[in-house]
């Protein structure tokens, strides 16, 4: 009896394999123990993305730079944006939110390579009049990345950052993602840049703004 069971329990595991191979699942997470480890990830999935990349980004990044690590990991992604965009024309639309006034230091070095694909949009507000604001990134319409989300109110330490791909999560949130970037104000569209833009933007939150 002990070895029939073996047996069925054998081939259920076949078949189980076999079935998964067939419909693999709807639903994967994957999870990140520190800031490196994310942005090494997001590095990786820029690279490989085939078609678009959608990136809502909120809050002062430098606030989740714990280590050297951390900032060189950091560096790397912000460096394949630029190589995708010009090797693969991977179409990337981006949402900055400003404060932070370093983020345009950031912006007039991506609009300064000239990349065609990739696009600029903005929204600007008060920080200490609004809850704090996610940032993701969505690939290919396929896989989510989720990422800084505590500032001003607490430290990153504890932040959970997390990759999915769900064939229900991930539609919401490019929908999602499709509004902010349709509310949003252009600075960057195809050949069209609009600097004086950039410039009106740190004339007039640099006096204003002390960053650490």
């Amino acid at each position: 009896l002990t070895s029939l069971i073996l047996i069925g329990f054998g081939i259920y595991l076949e078949w189980r394999e076999y079935a998964l191979s067939k419909n693999p699942s709807q639903r994967q997470i994957k999870t990140f123990k520190n800031v490196s480890e994310f942005y090494t990830y997001v590095r990786k999935r820029v690279e490989q993305a085939e078609n678009q990349v959608d990136d809502l980004t909120c809050g002062p990044f430098e606030a989740e730079l714990l280590s050297s690590s951390d900032k060189e990991a950091l560096d790397k992604y912000v460096e394949a944006i630029a190589k995708i965009c010009i090797k693969k024309k991977v179409v990337y639309r981006e949402v900055m939110s400003f404060p932070p006034i370093k983020r345009v230091d950031r912006a007039e070095a991506m609009i300064n390579k000239n990349i065609y694909s990739y696009h600029l949009r903005y929204y600007e507000y008060e920080s200490k009049a609004i809850p704090p604001l996610m940032s993701f990134m969505i690939i290919d319409e396929k896989e989510i990345i989720f990422g800084l989300y505590r500032h001003p109110y607490l430290p990153p330490e504890g932040e959970i950052r997390i990759a999915v791909t769900d064939r229900e999560i991930v539609p919401l949130f490019q929908d999602y993602f499709n509004t902010i970037w349709h509310g949003a104000k252009i600075i960057k569209e195809r050949e069209r840049v609009d600097t004086a833009l950039l410039q009106d933007i740190r004339k007039r939150w640099a006096p204003h703004l002390i960053e650490k």
